[in-house]
């Protein structure tokens, strides 16, 4: 069961996803952490001023005080002069206590506060250049080899493994380090949340020490810092040893072994009966002419939906497309691998996954989400045949139902005279449709098109099952014409089945 962090701001699992929200995640701790640290610095630059203030406040109350016990003598009257000296004593002693207060402004505040910049925040930024870094060369050696055509990685096999175990190599670098400035963030909030309030805390003990004789609310600000404080404890002492069990965590996630892409395409993917998915894509571009054809975007499937980010800074998806009416099949007719390809009946995308056993899975969840929505879809209710005992209303009510359907059926086929025979075969007078394809087919051909399941063909008949007006106005966009000229483009006429 997956743990659940509670003082960790962000999760490992999502950073080895990358995806454009965690990516916008980080890019927003970071800028988090920038104010801080500029208030921070300011705080500093104010308490440098406060050290400074207070050294010559008690310089010249130490001379003020000088000066008092030099009248004592002076003075002939024993308990006055006890008096002098007592009072320029105090006046010194409360000075020494105020330049122990300067000092403890820099041990308490203005030196753990310069460590944390220093150490913390400057780290943060190391491990963003290494990020970075990691991140160019994971992306290039990925380009480098989705760009391999396949005649030269079928030729040239040693060069394809080369260029297959860089990419291996550069990956796992890229989640090392993705890992590593995670981490990083992680530990720095945590300490914004502990270290800089308790420095702060123990610079206003030492000045409730320093004012405890003239401010007789102190002991109410001191008895709510030292509750504040001892919760701090406790919850420094949590994140400590949760901080141990996530670098554990972390280093088992880097241990994972990586699997070269030769190796996965050898093993048989299990079947999968998953309806969302994520990740990198390549995409080719409606315009050959926009950057080279191919940019790398990120998808997502949900709800019955191809969604997809322009750009990595984007944190709103692009609906690409609708799923319900959609069909996908890998591309082989292009000269790059694990290529597949998505129609719909207004759009095709064209996709490249990085390996076989990822476009297969791709393959699989669209057919699968696809497949489900048309299974949403009401099943329909045959129409019985009345009995004797049937009544009126009934009776009114199924001759009404005749009527809708052939009205229906008689207003597809009016609309395009090639839906008057079936699309497949040229049957006069079908009598069934594909939902999906938006095309009319016959009896015969319709045992055909239900072998090959929901997510290729969703079969109804018009006269036994009910039509929904969107299925109607479905079949009236596309119909046999249209549907024909893109299925059959490159059929040979001879090639063409009859109803024979």
């Amino acid at each position: 069961m997956k743990r659940a962090w509670k003082h960790q701001t962000l999760d490992l699992d999502e950073v080895l996803q990358d995806s454009p929200k965690c990516r916008d995640h980080m890019r927003r701790i970071e800028e988090g952490m920038d104010e801080f640290t500029l208030k921070l610095k300011r705080m500093i630059k104010f308490a440098k001023q406060i050290q400074a203030a207070s050294t010559q406040l008690s310089t010249s109350y130490n001379q003020f005080a000088a000066e008092m016990i030099t009248l004592g003598p002076e003075v002939q009257n024993a308990n006055i002069r006890d008096g002098f000296e007592r009072f320029a004593n105090s006046i010194k002693a409360l000075s020494n206590s105020r330049l122990n207060l300067s000092e403890q402004i820099g041990d308490l505040f203005v030196v753990p506060a310069e460590e944390f910049i220093k150490n913390d925040v400057e780290g943060v930024r190391a491990r963003r250049k290494n990020y970075d870094r990691a991140n160019n060369s994971y992306t290039n050696a990925l380009s480098k080899l989705s760009n391999l055509k396949k005649k030269e990685a079928r030729d040239n096999t040693l060069k394809t493994h080369e260029v297959e175990h860089e990419l291996n190599d550069t990956k796992r670098d890229y989640r090392i380090e993705s890992l590593n400035f995670a981490f990083a963030l992680n530990d720095m909030q945590a300490k914004k949340h502990y270290s800089v309030l308790e420095n702060s805390i123990s610079f206003c003990f030492a000045q409730c020490d320093y004012y405890k004789d003239a401010w007789n609310l102190c002991g109410d600000l001191n008895k709510f810092m030292k509750d504040l404080k001892t919760h701090l404890r406790v919850d420094e002492a949590e994140i400590l040893e949760e901080k141990t069990e996530v670098e554990n965590y972390k280093i088992k996630l880097t241990q994972t072994p990586t699997t070269s892409h030769t190796y996965l395409r050898m093993q048989k993917p299990a079947k999968s009966t998953a309806l969302t998915i994520q990740g990198y894509l390549f995409k080719k571009n409606a315009s050959a002419m926009v950057g080279g054809g191919w940019q790398r975007r990120y998808f997502v499937v949900e709800d019955g939906k191809l969604l997809y980010y322009k750009t990595g800074k984007e944190t709103t998806p692009v609906a690409a497309v609708e799923l319900l009416l959609c069909s996908v099949k890998e591309k082989l007719d292009i000269d790059r691998r694990f290529c597949f390809e998505i129609i719909s009946p207004d759009k095709l995308f064209q996709l490249q996954a990085e390996d076989e056993e990822k476009m297969k899975e791709w393959i699989t969840v669209l057919q699968n989400a696809t497949a489900s929505l048309l299974n949403m879809q009401a099943p329909a209710r045959p129409v019985e045949k009345e009995n004797s005992k049937m009544s009126a209303a009934m009776e009114r009510e199924s001759i009404e139902e005749e009527k809708k359907h052939e009205t229906a059926l008689q207003q597809v086929r009016d609309h395009d005279p090639a839906n008057r025979v079936c699309v497949d075969c040229s049957a006069p007078n079908p009598e069934w449709g594909s939902i999906n394809l938006g095309v009319l087919i016959c009896i015969d051909c319709s045992g055909p098109h239900r072998s090959m399941g929901v997510h290729i063909s969703k079969v109804r008949s018009f006269t036994l099952d009910k039509w929904d007006p969107e299925n109607i106005k479905y079949m009236l966009a596309l119909g046999n014409e249209k549907m024909n000229r893109i299925f059959e483009e490159t059929l040979q006429k001879e090639m063409k089945i009859t109803s024979d």
